[in-house]
């Protein structure tokens, strides 16, 4: 328990101090208490700020600014450095690698002088073993990692003229062999020319630049330098596939800080023609409004989305049905209307700049409407109807569908908004079933419109939008 002297009040952040690690910070529901001796004693450090709720403390670093967001009275902050050295880097959690070069830091506060930076293996119980002695207090010192490996490493920063004045790290750092996995793609996988590839990879004790390289006839081939990733701590980068295929193509991840370091496949990978194939609905089929269908496909390659069309006659108007579909997944359609006896589906892969792919049904399928019943191989409505519209919105021109449950006379108009007749789509004798209009909407303005349907039996409305 170090709640000591501290007012009983919610505790809502905690800040320990880098250099000074008996010294806490606490933002409670009254302002910020500090205590000196790991929560013994705790006094009110609210210089300047109110007593207020303070919701989180952020302790920066390396310019030591405490700052305080508070509940309704804005930010506050104050520096708490005072006189000192506090570490910045190499002060707990890194893993570093042996071979590599390590810049330790700190922050200096108002020495002058220099500085002696010491290395204890397996804290705390080891020897404290000198990486430098006259290291300027103002800069950083460059160390080169050796060994032996150990996972209980701490530093310490001493200013050589104020004995006693220094800082150590607040916790454990790993010295490691330094290796790198790479973990993208896999062997056995295929991936198309001019298909984007992630390319992943994990660091153990290595950082700096590294570069990508490509052997296309693994062991025979030389290995082709594909691009350099100089951001130090990167674990991926995208590469477009290209050149000629190969069944025996390897990927290698190299450390241009250690040339003798790197990350290899450990089998190998093809890089092949893009292939893209669709398979049902094969031409045929009758699909229900309502019902859920597989649409099936074959690929070969690829990596990204699918995306999906549908068109319900001739002639072909490819409409979405899909936003994007990552080719590694089934992608299953709830059937929509309007009805259609020569409906099509289509499925396209497009990478930008590099490849398009596209597939679509050899032959029309049918989709029905639950209300229809069959007679012999046709769908007929189980009652007059006026399905709608496609497309709707519509821009000049769209198709209106309709189905009749018996022989009979129709009559197909459309009126504007203010119910005035525009347009006499169809007037006479029609036989059972279901039927399609083409509606040319020249001449008239864009706006909301209302198709009708008149029978001996029943009147139908719907209402369509024109946009020009």
């Amino acid at each position: 328990d170090a709640t000591g002297n501290l007012p009983v009040l919610p505790v809502n952040a905690v800040e320990i101090a880098p250099g000074s690690p008996r010294r806490v910070y606490v933002g409670t529901d009254l302002g910020v208490y500090v205590s000196n001796d790991d929560g013994a004693n705790w006094l009110s450090f609210n210089d300047a700020l109110p007593n207020v709720v303070v919701d989180d403390l952020d302790l920066h670093l390396p310019t030591m600014q405490l700052r305080a967001a508070t509940h309704g009275r804005g930010m506050w902050q104050v520096n708490v450095a005072g006189t000192g050295i506090y570490l910045t880097s190499m002060d707990g959690g890194e893993v570093v690698g042996i071979g590599g070069t390590e810049e330790i830091s700190w922050f200096n506060a108002g020495l002058a002088g220099t500085v002696t930076i010491e290395l204890m293996r397996d804290w705390p119980d080891g020897a404290w073993e000198s990486l430098g002695t006259d290291a300027p207090v103002d800069e950083s010192f460059p160390w080169t990692v050796n060994g032996p490996p150990t996972t209980t490493a701490r530093v310490r920063v001493l200013a050589n003229d104020n004995p006693g004045v220094g800082d150590t790290s607040r916790a454990d750092f790993t010295i490691t062999q330094p290796a790198i996995h790479l973990l993208q793609p896999q062997p056995g996988e295929e991936i198309g020319v001019g298909v984007p590839l992630t390319i992943l990879w994990e660091r153990v004790g290595v950082q700096g630049a590294v570069q990508v390289q490509l052997n296309r006839e693994y062991p025979a081939g030389s290995w082709v330098s594909l691009l350099t990733v100089a951001d130090p701590d990167s674990l991926e980068v995208a590469w477009l596939a290209e050149g000629d295929t190969t069944e025996h193509a390897r990927l290698r991840v190299i450390s241009l800080e250690l040339p003798d370091l790197f990350g290899e496949m450990d089998g190998d990978f093809s890089i092949v023609t893009p292939e893209l194939a669709l398979l049902s609905p094969a031409g045929g089929e009758v699909w229900e409004i309502g019902e859920d269908h597989l649409i099936e496909v074959a690929t070969r390659g690829l990596r990204g989305l699918l995306r999906y069309f549908v068109s319900r006659g001739d002639p072909i108007h490819w409409r979405p049905i899909s936003s994007g579909v990552p080719v590694e997944e089934p992608f299953t359609w709830t059937v929509v209307g309007p009805p259609s006896a020569a409906a099509r589906i289509r499925v396209a892969f497009y990478q930008p700049g590099s490849l398009f792919l596209s597939d679509s049904t050899a032959a029309t399928f049918e989709i029905l409407d639950p209300a229809y019943v069959r007679d012999g191989g046709a769908a007929l409505p189980k009652e007059d109807v006026l399905t709608g519209a496609y497309p709707n919105p519509f821009n000049s021109v769209t198709e209106v569908s309709f189905g009749l449950a018996t022989p009979g006379e129709a009559l197909l108009r459309v009126f504007n908004i203010e119910g005035r007749l525009v347009r006499s789509l169809f007037a006479g004798r029609l036989e059972a079933g279901y039927h399609r209009v083409s509606w040319e909407a020249g001449g008239l303005a864009s706006g909301v419109y209302f198709l009708r349907l008149d029978t001996h039996a029943v009147t139908r409305t719907r209402k369509v939008v024109l946009t020009k």
